[in-house]
């Protein structure tokens, strides 16, 4: 073997016995062969973690970020933009299109709300309400308009029309039944407002919630009867509850039941509250017959903010909208929460969409977007296309008067100009109030109430408004409470509360 020598410019043959000298400089040291091989063993780890976390990650197909897309019938894709189904979006417009609306109870009527415990119906409003498809029950929460210094909770059972002859010779009976709720019977009273009332179908837990004025905060937690048991002559719920009034609770919020149970078979239940105290658990062990036994308290997940929403996205992960527009995630094996993204404007509603991972956020300053958990990104909060000139400019305006002072700002004051960007956002009218809203992810609807008393239901899939009805009939009466509901037939349809009236949109 010959190599050239550059220095001396000649050739010479390499034997056996000749030895490198001992030079820093050479490459083949022992030292720099094992530098080598790390560098090379932590390059292949770092490309083998890639690979991985890209398979995670959700990819963005190539055909559809192209504008040529549009020639070949796709549908383009702008940014994080969900790809569109047309046949789930037709079905979502179909249905919600044909719908029709009808109040089912009106506490103002003394027709139709006999035998009501309370003399005076016109001096209260339903500010909640749940819907039991097993007895077509509802539990209501009747909050007064005057200064009344009690609020109180009903329940109602529909009353069948015995079978009888229309004018268009229809027979209605057990096959095709009519309905009416009347009978409406007390179930307990609060000395504080009502903050919030749900029921969970499986277990048939009864949650009321009080947000603490006269009072302390107060969570009720109680069971149905059983559909067997249950008259219209008889209160819905079985009359045993437990009462928990945390000494450090200040005012709550909100309250979500868990739909899915552990695999140990424990039902848990999330309160928000307000003034740092965050998010409280109570959990409660099923027996053989799906009832709930021996409630008690668990770890709470602490907030520096009002907690105004709740919902369950999955088994054991839990969303928690915040007044200062933050959404913390917690996971109740972990016991443990952490600040996921921030929305613009304080959050006032927040329901899981079609997925785990994805969930539709209400706020303040008229702002609902859909999100994904996936695929979060954050943007300067002046650059959110779909605003007005007048947000863009107000945004902007924050942004600059925000970089003037940035030596002096903290890095959360600093993110707080951030926001997470939407994966397509909804036409919503609502300033300030906590109006109700709902998502129907078998239907792909959100149904969300607006200031002036309306309704207005929109695709889940793309954002677009398909219907807005005007439910209110003062100038002052607002739907605090919506929900999408299905009959003992599976049979979906929207019921709201407006004013002292339960309406019902449905085919």
């Amino acid at each position: 073997m010959s190599t050239t020598d550059e220095n001396k410019a000649k050739y010479f043959r390499v034997q056996e016995n000749h030895y490198a000298g001992a030079s820093s400089k050479s490459a083949y040291t022992k030292a720099k062969v094992e530098e080598l091989e790390k560098e090379n063993k932590k390059r292949k780890r770092q490309e083998t973690l890639q690979k991985q976390r890209k398979r995670h990650l959700v990819q963005r197909a190539s055909p559809l970020v192209t504008p040529r897309a549009s020639y070949i019938g796709l549908h383009a894709e702008a940014g994080q933009r969900a790809s569109i189904s047309r046949i789930l979006q037709d079905g979502a417009e179909a249905f919600a299109r044909s719908l029709d609306s009808k109040v089912l109870l009106d506490l103002e009527d003394p027709g139709s709300a006999r035998n009501l415990y309370v003399d005076y119906r016109s001096d209260f409003h339903i500010s909640h309400f749940d819907y039991d498809p097993a007895t077509r029950g509802m539990v209501l929460g009747m909050s007064p308009n005057n200064d009344f210094n009690y609020d109180s909770v009903v329940s109602v059972l529909p009353e069948c029309f015995p079978a009888t002859k229309s004018n268009d010779d229809v027979e209605y009976g057990p096959e095709n039944p009519v309905y009416t709720w009347s009978a409406v019977r007390p179930v307990s009273v609060f000395q504080s407002p009502l903050s919030s009332i749900n029921i969970n179908p499986k277990t048939r837990t009864f949650v009321t919630a009080s947000t603490g004025d006269r009072q302390p905060p107060t969570v009720q937690i109680s069971q149905l009867v059983s559909p067997e048991s249950a008259a219209p002559s008889q209160p819905l719920d079985s009359g045993i509850s437990s009462l928990f009034r945390p000494p450090n609770l200040t005012t709550i919020f909100c309250t979500a039941i868990n739909p899915w149970l552990s695999p140990d078979k424990e039902e848990h239940i999330a309160v928000g509250s307000g003034g740092g105290s965050g998010v409280n658990f109570f959990g409660a062990w099923v027996d053989s017959g799906m009832r709930s036994q021996n409630w008690r308290p668990l770890p709470a997940m602490k907030t520096y903010s009002d907690v105004l929403a709740l919902d369950w996205l999955g088994p054991n992960l839990l969303a928690a909208g915040l007044r200062d527009a933050s959404v913390m995630l917690y996971d109740i094996r972990a016991q443990q929460g952490i600040k996921r993204m921030r929305h613009h404007g304080g959050v006032v509603g927040l329901k899981r969409a079609d997925v785990d991972e994805r969930f539709v956020v209400a706020g303040m300053e008229s702002m609902m977007a859909l999100y994904d958990l996936r695929a979060l990104r954050t943007i300067d909060a002046g650059n959110l296309t779909g605003w007005s000139s007048a947000d863009k400019r107000t945004a902007k305006a924050k942004t600059r008067s925000l970089g003037f002072y940035r030596k002096q700002l903290s890095i959360m004051e600093t993110e707080a100009m951030r926001i997470a960007r939407p994966i397509c956002m909804f036409e919503y009218q609502n300033d300030y109030d906590m109006l109700g809203m709902d998502v129907s992810s078998d239907l792909g609807i959100v149904a969300a109430a607006e200031e002036g008393g309306f309704l207005r239901l929109s695709n889940l899939r793309n954002a677009a408004t398909i219907k807005r009805w005007k439910v209110s009939r003062k100038q002052d009466e607002k739907i605090r409470c919506v929900r999408f509901v299905e009959d003992e037939r599976g049979v979906p349809k929207v019921v709201v509360s407006c004013g002292a009236r339960i309406a019902e949109f449905s085919w």
